[in-house]
């Protein structure tokens, strides 16, 4: 099947390569013989690109085939593309040996030491992809980083030279030429990474390959990198690249770990958070395998935690199954909340987190928002100067204790386990000591907000909302909170308000908009202690 693509493929990388290899005779000599003959070339190595695209398109289009074999395919597109866009790159620097006013002048640099670097990468390529040697597509993967050391050297010793200079055209026409070599070392980066794509199954950036390869090393995962696949999880909302990694142990193989890589401050929060839960149970968030920081990135290696989220749960499973869930669950948050129990007061600010992300809800939803009117005297404020009076108004309602909190307890970050029953905790880089009333109002309006408008499944949905409101209230009058109720109306308006922004579907977000203003507008004329303070919980059904 891939014969006639490698075919393709090599005759593609011997023409860029011939290419090339007149683009160094042309530096060390000057003619426009040579020059043409490069340009003349262009149009036959363009056709052979578009062969092995059309060629591509027509193989995944016509035939049965196992995600391997099209993960290769697509890679095999991706590689010809840039090979292309290399013998491109060597016809601009063709191009830019005519505005050299003195030839001579580009000999004092070693500019074969980009050809020599160039030729290494592209000469293994069809080797990788019929190998599926993953040591050596990271060599194809470096030559970028030592091209670009050649660069640096030679763009600083340039701009040295504009200092003394009389003349600046030849130093301006060298540095576009060895830009043009820059670039292509990140073609070949580009080449690199979709051969490791082809081998993997992941389109992975060489440092998430290099964190990752050292996550993997760590001897309680016992992994190695040429045994291993991945699985990019996508519909992430964290800002962090997630992937889950897999041993490959046969046909029964199961997914081990996974697999975070993003910004130092987001990866080390979750990492020190997964210790301190660790401390609480053992058992409740995942084994860190491993934890890496390089410059402002970090990365970690962490449990793949077995069973459903939550979510799933409350959709799927048989009625006696979601019970018993549920009963694990409501005992395994109201355990931890006990145990980390302060008198210690940590507001949240639930307004203040409604107020920034006014942005981000009005670019969603902006006919939602309200301009302040006037009807028979009274006024009636704007979404945004009510949001603001929220602030002002929650700055006197402290809470009278604080627990450690999950800090995004969305019921997708709760795995039930059923071979071991018991819950577990994941994505837990929000974690902190606070309110215990920012989880209660995460948790009961991320079950409103699934999609899910009939039948028996909503009658499931509002019945789980009910016994957690009811389990909340409980906590709440065994710990003696009494402004409990008041806190958790300004909890609820943020979550309606803020989840707003994870829908299209204009009816349901407005239904939740509409919620969020409800509780507003009562918060808002509230005259008494806010121990007596009381909204209806009708507002949590849908």
């Amino acid at each position: 099947m891939y014969e006639t693509l490698l075919d393709n493929l090599r005759f593609l990388v011997d023409q860029t390569l011939n290419q090339l290899h007149q683009a160094q005779s042309l530096l060390d000599e000057f003619s426009d013989k040579k020059i043409e003959k490069i340009t003349s070339n262009e149009d036959y190595i363009d056709n052979l690109k578009i062969t092995i695209e059309n060629e591509c398109f027509s193989v995944i289009h016509n035939r049965s085939l196992g995600r391997r074999d099209i993960d290769k395919i697509r890679s095999i597109n991706v590689i010809g593309t840039n090979v292309e866009r290399i013998a491109d790159y060597v016809v601009n620097i063709a191009d830019q040996t005519r505005y050299l006013i003195n030839f001579s002048f580009l000999k004092q640099f070693d500019h074969g030491v980009f050809t020599e670097k160039i030729e290494g990468g592209l000469t293994t390529v069809i080797e990788v992809l019929k190998t599926d040697d993953l040591s050596k597509a990271l060599d194809i993967c470096k030559v970028e980083y030592e091209i670009d050391l050649v660069y640096k050297t030679y763009f600083d010793r340039l701009m040295e030279m504009f200092q003394t200079a009389e003349h600046h055209e030849d130093l301006i026409t060298a540095i576009f030429i060895f830009r043009y070599f820059e670039r292509i070392g990140d073609s070949i980066l580009n080449i690199g990474e979709a051969l490791i794509f082809a081998i993997l199954g992941d389109r992975i950036k060489i440092r998430h390959f290099e964190a990752l390869e050292q996550n993997i090393a760590n001897p309680e995962f016992g992994g190695d990198i040429s045994r291993i696949t991945t699985d990019p999880i996508l519909g992430s909302r964290s800002g962090c690249r997630i992937s889950k990694v897999k041993k490959d142990e046969g046909p029964d193989s199961k997914e081990q770990g996974i697999f975070k890589e993003g910004s130092r401050e987001k990866i080390h929060s979750e990492y020190e958070n997964i210790l301190k839960w660790r401390s609480v149970s053992e058992t409740l968030p995942p084994k860190v395998y491993g934890y890496l920081e390089k410059d402002d990135k970090a990365s970690m290696l962490v449990e793949c935690l077995p069973g459903r989220t939550f979510d799933q749960v409350l959709i799927d499973e048989d009625s006696r199954t979601f019970e018993h869930a549920l009963q694990i669950f409501l005992d395994t948050v109201f355990s931890s909340w006990t145990s980390t129990l302060s008198r210690t007061s940590h507001p949240a600010g639930y307004a203040a987190q409604m107020e920034n992300r006014l942005e981000s809800v009005e670019n969603i939803h902006p006919y939602f928002f309200r301009e302040e009117m006037n009807i028979g005297g009274k006024v009636i404020h704007s979404t945004r100067n009510l949001v603001k009076k929220m602030v002002e108004r929650e700055a006197d309602l402290q809470p009278p204790l604080s627990v450690l909190i999950h800090g995004d307890f969305n019921l997708n970050n709760i795995i039930y386990n059923d071979f071991e029953d018991r819950v577990h905790y994941i994505d837990l880089y929000r974690s902190r000591m606070s309110d215990w009333i920012q989880d209660a109002s995460v948790c009961l309006v991320s079950a409103f907000r699934i999609p899910v408008f009939k039948g028996y499944i909503r009658e499931r949905i509002n019945f789980f909302i009910h016994t957690m409101y009811k389990r909340f209230s409980r906590f709440a009058r065994e710990n003696e909170d009494a402004n409990f109720e008041a806190r958790l109306a300004f909890a609820l308006a943020r979550s309606f308000f803020t989840s707003t922004r994870f829908t299209y579907n204009r009816k349901f977000a407005k239904e939740m908009f509409n919620r969020s203003e409800y509780i507003m507008n009562k918060l808002a004329v509230w005259d008494g202690e806010w121990e007596d303070f009381r909204i209806k919980n009708s507002v949590l059904f849908y």
